[in-house]
């Protein structure tokens, strides 16, 4: 008998199934807590004790006072227990039980510090008494301990407290919970206390140390250069130091031991951490030559060449940056060795063979032999070429003179010159090589700023090498010993890194056929290592690869070393490895957790040793550089942009506020997770997109998505004009449905003549806006469904009641009815009967290919298969077949060719079996009207559709609902599709061949090409030309269906859209918990199933609602109304030339300017002044029309066809294009500085590509030539030949976000910022890509700014505090500050 699993039965304590005799089995579900550890409250509970013993004198820490007793200790002790009694906080006792002793202290110490003591056995205890006082003498077990645990460090802490008055820091209380980010003043004023007492050893400079440097250095200079070499020379004359986290202390039995002061950890000997800290942390500002700084240290600090590693240098009489020679594998006709998969996790090399294997080996062979009978397979040889190349010719190789592995000198770089042959694998295993040279590490983006500071300043004398990766450019290690500058970016490093990683030696089955390459920078030990850019060893990959490279002096250029704070340092401080403050835990407890409570000092004292700062504020008379002007470009919107932005101001406004109430006001943009913020930031970029240009506004939830890019003002206002005809139809759209409700509500309140009215107020409206267009902006339909509500029901009224005012049209309103729902009808008929033309077409060609078959059916591919057998092709066809379908022969369903043949056949007859199937059902949708020629679905199919899928709710009570003809064509269409074209559904709309088809095309190119009968040839050639006909004629029918589908829909719309509200029926009315149970039910309902139906007490709630509804929509269509005046009030008079009314005020003709109100309304500039200074709130008055309007919507109008503002001033440069006003007034300040200076050369910076992309296309339209920098590869290449002088280019347009660090461009001198920035640190980054050493003509700043919007916004705010506004400053409430001008308009109606 089986066992049987006991299954506890399931309970449903759903309501629906909840009865009486199951509540008694509801039972909570209690979690069980865990066990806490009790104080010891019971009496009892004993300890035992753990006495110390000859050899622990040494560890002795000192006594302890536990308290007081009477009785008498007995002489010897050595097994003994502890009793805690704990009633309360005064009724406390200790029992010590001293063999048959008891001794009862009352105690004086702290019983829960002596209980942890206790139970811990890191301590021992030696019990003595001094007249009724109980002491303990505390002793270790070893010094360091065996067996540390956090609650022996709390014992530890807590015992030296007492005995050595040692202050141990509480780390949940140092650490702080958080610190905002430091200004820029904040920061400036931590670089001056760093800077305050520095102390170094002056270095006397001589002519030969500076000699191959071309330019002098300026006093800051030769400081700055003085403390780098103070800071290398020092790193080798101190001596090392205790470690500062541990005290030193001197335990009672004469023993030094040092305490950690954190964790309490003890050690015997002096953790020693060394001070040999060469190198530091370069932050001058940016512009003050740290490059030339930089290289003047490699000139007057260099490492003296040992006699095994001198090269002679060549003597170049000017200096170039080499490059290493491009990969270049051994060539041979040995055919390509397949390749190896990538590695990705290195193993241990195991080659060894356990002599238990070797036994088992040895059997297992002699067995195998007396068995087999094939001969032993030959044993792999080895080839003695493993290259990285994977070629195993032997031609130019050259061993390795430690593994005899034989490589490629090409593929390796390996010269003669540079000492035996080493493999990369053997390089590994070696010791690094020291090299005199310093490794420049750099961004990608300046790699070749860095190549061409060195070729200008540096004489000749130095070797210097770009290396651009081994991987592209093969350097052998020893190579790297006859160079004095090496210089590479972060991107080559990461990469060989990651390919020295990767490619790790790992056991394999058979030996390698080509090993990989590996990185020569890191088997290098380099005399000075200096990352430029050295803010970003905070990325944690940059970290790593940093710190894999070994070099005597470590150095860290930056000019902005703290971006948020002095916790920005500490990456710095981990790739300079400056023990022991590169350990996280040692530089948050020593230096930041004390800096952030206050005490700073001992955080400056570290910092002011090794970084250095100089201020460009500080050495402004040493620089020389000309003054930095700023001139700012204030804006106005033109027209059409001003309404395109206060409709974005509106949407954006609405969305920040709603996102931005979610959260504080006090909260840092800093502090929020990625998700809130850009959620947060989208609404914000997006308007300050739109003061650039309209097609740059990105993004869901905009009040304008552009189809496509409107570059110009009229492509503008032509989207504006239809969204707000698409505004208006919906607006009528809810308007009438409005009135209808209202109408249907009436009728329920026996108030018809209210409902004749309500009714007749939708006739008016479609008899409104019926009329033909004469404005311009495309005409406004009433939807013809609410229309035939409201024509149906009144006529339903006015036969049942008599108005008190009749209409000529109340006659004729049946026949308007009737015929408007014939036009709706009659709209997707026209189109169903186009495609039913096409679908006999192509049936007719069907046809015709079936009637040119000369066999019969399915004769021509049975002869052909049986040809193919008897010839004995059938492995040429298997093969063929096989590649076509994409599968291998071993894959196919049939191995025969017999099988072949009925598989074909079967899907031959069931393909044709479908289509006769769908085509019969197709035809049975409709039939043609003789006299119109147009398709009519029969009201039977459109009675079937109606009960099973476009209203199933009445088919609830038959509970079998039938499928109707359209679904059952749909069934249809999918089984027919499947077997034409091998697909899963039609949603999946593939085209892929049958398997069967395949067969066939196979079958026929077989029997061409061996010469077949040509009756079969030429029936297989009709079929292939069928399939064609069938794949054709099937989309046809596809859209065909989909029509008639589309046409039955409309009928029952047609019916469906007269029905009016109406009274539920009483059974209808449900209660509360009928609702609630129906809820918990499984059974799908539709919500819109009485829709139209609703109780007696709802009217008067309805009636309310409605009339609600239809004031606000007739208010919002007006207003729609207006903007569609205005904005075709708009094209008329900027774009099309009519010419403007004269002003309503002065009546003085308006020629060149004038004014516009969103009324549409014009007036001169003198009375639109006038309106303005009337008014004493942001509204004001038009005089024709009396509506009050916001001022923001006042506009101006130039007469220029193309909308550029004309001036008389005939020296006023003209620009190309119509564009916007911000791109148009850029194009033309560059095309005034160009006439200026032919040769000017400006940067434009922008926070976006897309408007910079905007830009260069106007540029370039007025013939102004420029680079666009972007994020690809070609950064180097543009930043060069826009510094090159015989280019002329003139501007250069850099992205704000990594275009504003590091480089020097002093060959520009005008700086464009074409949109204020949140972070104004950024700003000045841009600034000083010109503002530098080495500029010798004046430069300007150029802002550019749009009146009365976000930018005006943020750029006062920005310039009134624009410490609040620094990265990690800024807060939700700031950001909020700059919606306080949103438009309201929309918000009020």
């Amino acid at each position: 008998m089986g066992r049987i699993k006991s299954v506890p039965n399931k309970k449903d304590f759903s309501l629906g199934q909840c009865s009486l005799s199951t509540i008694g089995e509801l039972r909570p579900f209690i979690r069980k807590m865990r066990k806490t550890k009790k104080t010891p409250k019971e009496p009892g509970r004993t300890y035992s004790l753990n006495f110390a013993q000859e050899a622990h004198r040494n560890f002795y820490l000192g006594d302890i006072k536990i308290g007081r007793t009477s009785n008498v200790l007995p002489g010897k002790i050595e097994v003994g227990r502890i009793e805690f009694n704990v009633q309360n906080e005064e009724q406390q006792s200790v029992i010590l039980i001293l063999g048959d002793e008891h001794i009862v202290v009352y105690p004086e110490f702290d019983i829960f510090l002596l209980r942890d003591l206790v139970q811990d056995k890191q301590f021992l205890l030696e019990i003595y008494t001094q007249g009724e006082a109980l002491y303990f003498k505390i002793f270790l077990i070893a010094i360091p301990l065996p067996r540390p645990h956090r609650t022996t460090a709390n014992s530890i802490k807590n015992i030296f407290k007492i005995l050595y008055n040692m202050d141990f820091a509480d780390l949940a209380k140092t650490k702080p919970q958080s610190q905002n980010a430091l200004t820029t003043n904040e920061l400036n004023q931590v670089y001056a206390k760093l800077m305050e007492n520095k102390d170094w050893k002056q270095h006397t400079f001589t002519g030969k140390d500076l000699a191959l440097l071309k330019p002098s250095l300026r006093p800051y200079q030769e400081q700055s250069l003085q403390w780098m070499i103070h800071r290398e020379n020092e790193g080798g004359t101190l001596k090392d130091d205790i470690n500062p986290a541990y005290e030193k202390v001197t335990l009672r039995s004469g023993r030094v031991v040092f305490v950690e002061k954190f964790t309490a950890l003890l050690e015997n000997e002096p953790p020693v951490v060394s001070r040999g800290w060469k190198g530091g942390i370069l932050a001058d500002e940016m512009g003050l030559g740290k490059t030339i700084e930089v290289l003047a240290l490699i000139l007057s600090h260099q490492k003296t060449p040992s006699p095994t590693c001198t090269v002679s240098a060549d003597n170049m009489k000017q200096l170039t940056v080499a490059t290493g020679p491009k990969r270049q594998l051994s060539r041979s006709k040995d055919p390509p060795e397949r390749k190896t998969k990538k590695i990705k996790k290195a193993e241990t090399v195991n080659t060894g063979k356990s002599n238990t294997f070797k036994a088992l080996e040895a059997i297992y062979t002699e067995t195998l032999s007396q068995f087999c009978t094939t001969k032993p397979r030959a044993r792999h040889v080895v080839n003695p070429v493993q290259c990285i190349c994977g070629s195993a010719s032997t031609n130019d190789t050259v061993k390795c003179v430690t593994c005899d592995k034989l490589q490629h000198i090409s593929c390796l770089a390996w010269r003669p010159e540079l000492g035996p042959y080493k493999c990369p694998q053997c390089w590994e295993a070696a010791d690094l090589i020291e090299s005199k040279a310093t490794l420049i590490v750099v961004p990608a983006t300046l790699s070749r700023q860095w190549c061409r500071e060195m070729e200008t300043h540096l004489k000749y004398g130095l070797k210097v090498l770009h290396y651009e990766g081994c991987t592209n450019s093969p350097v052998y290690p020893a190579e790297l010993l006859d160079y004095d500058i090496v210089i590479t970016t972060y991107s080559v490093l990461k990469s060989d890194i990651k390919l020295t990683e990767t490619n790790t030696s790992i056991s394999r089955r058979q030996q390698r056929k080509y090993w990989p390459i590996l990185s020569p920078i890191v088997r290098v030990l380099w005399w000075r290592i200096c990352l430029d850019e050295a803010q970003t060893v905070e990325l944690p990959m940059i970290s790593k690869i940093t710190k894999k490279i070994s070099a005597c002096h470590k150095w860290a250029v930056t000019g902005t070393p703290m971006s948020k704070g002095i916790a920005d340092i500490f990456a710095l401080i981990d790739y300079l490895q400056m023990e022991p403050y590169n350990d996280l835990y040692t530089w948050n407890n020593v230096l930041y957790y004390p800096y952030v409570a206050g005490n700073t000092q001992p955080m400056y004292d570290f910092l002011s040793k090794i970084l250095w700062r100089t201020s460009k504020s500080a050495v402004l008379n040493q620089i020389n550089i000309p003054e930095q002007s700023e001139k700012l470009h204030m804006l106005e919107f033109s027209a059409v942009e001003k309404f395109f932005y206060n409709r974005e101001h509106e949407v954006c406004s609405r969305n920040f506020l709603q996102i931005a109430s979610k959260f504080e006001e006090d909260i840092t943009l800093q502090k929020m997770n990625r998700k809130h913020l850009k959620q947060l930031m989208q609404p914000l970029v997006s308007l300050r997109q739109a003061c650039s240009d309209a097609s740059t506004v990105r993004g869901k939830g905009r009040y304008l998505s552009l189809k496509r890019d409107a570059y110009s003002m009229k492509d503008l206002l032509e989207a504006l004009i239809l969204k707000n005809k698409c505004d208006c139809e919906e607006a009528l759209r809810l308007l009438v449905s409005s009135n209808n409700g209202l109408a249907g509500t009436y009728l329920l309140m026996n108030d018809p003549e209210q409902a004749i009215a309500e009714y007749r107020k939708v006739l008016q409206l479609a008899a409104k806006f019926s009329l033909v267009e004469r404005d311009g902006c495309g005409k406004i339909d009433v939807d013809k469904l609410p229309l035939i509500h409201a024509m149906h029901n009144l006529a339903d009224v006015l036969e049942t009641h008599q108005p008190k005012m009749r209409t000529i049209r109340d006659s004729s309103l049946r026949k308007d009815c009737t015929e408007l729902e014939k036009q709706y009808i009659e709209k997707t008929m026209k189109e169903t009967g186009f495609r039913s033309e096409l679908y006999n077409a192509a049936t007719a060609i069907v046809t015709k290919h079936q009637s040119e078959f000369i066999l019969s059916h399915g004769e021509w591919y049975s002869d052909g298969f049986d040809w193919v057998s008897l010839n004995g092709l059938e492995k040429d066809l298997i093969s063929r077949v096989s590649a076509a379908a994409g599968v291998t022969a071993s894959n196919l369903e049939f191995y025969q060719i017999r099988s072949l043949l009925r598989k074909t056949y079967n899907w031959h007859v069931s393909l044709e079996q479908t289509r006769d199937e769908l085509c019969s059902t197709i035809n049975s949708l409709y039939r043609i009207d003789p006299e119109t020629k147009q398709l009519i679905t029969s009201e039977y199919v459109v009675e079937k559709a109606v009960e099973c899928h476009l209203r199933p709710v009445q088919a609830k009570a038959t509970k079998q609902k039938a499928e109707c003809p359209i679904c059952v064509a749909n069934a249809e269409l999918i089984s027919y599709e499947k077997n034409l074209y091998n697909t899963e559904g039609r949603a999946e709309m593939c085209e892929k061949k049958t398997l069967e088809e395949s067969v066939l095309r196979c079958l026929l190119a077989l029997l061409k090409s061996k010469n077949c009968e040509a009756d079969i040839i030429k029936d297989g050639e009709t079929h292939l030309l069928l399939l064609e006909a069938l794949k054709k004629e099937f989309k046809e029918i596809s859209k065909l269906w989909t029509l008639l589908a589309r046409q039955v829909c409309a009928q029952d719309e047609v019916e469906i859209c007269k029905v009016r509200l109406q009274f539920k029926e009483k059974s209808q009315n449900k209660t509360v918990v009928d609702k609630q149970l129906k809820m918990l039910s499984y059974e799908q309902n539709n919500i819109h199933e009485h829709i139209n139906l609703i109780s007696p007490e709802e009217v008067c709630y309805q009636e309310l609602t409605l009339r609600s509804d239809e004031s606000q929509y007739n208010t919002r269509l007006e207003a729609l109304l207006g903007r569609r005046n205005y904005l075709n009030t708009l094209r008329q008079q900027q774009f099309e030339g009519y010419a403007p009314d004269p002003c309503p005020i002065c009546q003085s003709p308006l020629v060149k300017t004038w004014a516009i109100l969103s009324c549409a309304h014009t007036y001169c500039l003198e009375c639109s002044e006038a309106l303005i200074n009337k008014t004493r709130k942001q509204d004001l008055q038009c005089s024709v029309c009396r509506s009050k309007q916001s001022i923001q919507d006042l506009a101006y109008i130039n007469s220029c066809s193309d909308g550029a503002a004309q001036d008389e001033d005939e020296t006023k440069i003209s620009v190309l294009g119509n564009y916007c006003k911000k791109i148009e007034s850029v194009v033309q300040l560059v095309l005034s500085l160009r006439r200026t200076t032919p040769t000017v050369q400006v940067l434009i910076f922008s926070s976006w590509t897309v408007v910079l992309k905007l830009l260069g296309k106007a540029l370039e339209q007025n013939h102004v030539t420029l680079e666009l920098v972007d994020s690809s590869t070609t950064f180097a290449k543009r930043i060069q030949h826009f510094k090159d002088p015989l280019n002329n280019i003139t501007a250069l347009l850099i992205p704000i976000e990594f275009g504003s660090k590091g480089l020097n461009l002093i060959e520009a001198t005008h700086v464009i910022l074409m949109e204020p920035l949140l972070d104004t640190a950024n700003e000045l980054q841009a600034i000083g890509r010109v503002h530098r050493i080495g500029q010798t003509k004046k430069t300007v700043v150029h802002r550019f700014v749009i009146r009365d919007t976000i930018e005006e916004s943020l750029y006062k705010a920005t310039c009134s505090n624009s410490l609040g506004w620094e990265k990690g400053r800024v807060t939700v409430g700031q950001l909020r500050s700059l919606f306080e001008s949103a438009i309201d308009e929309n918000e009020s109606q």
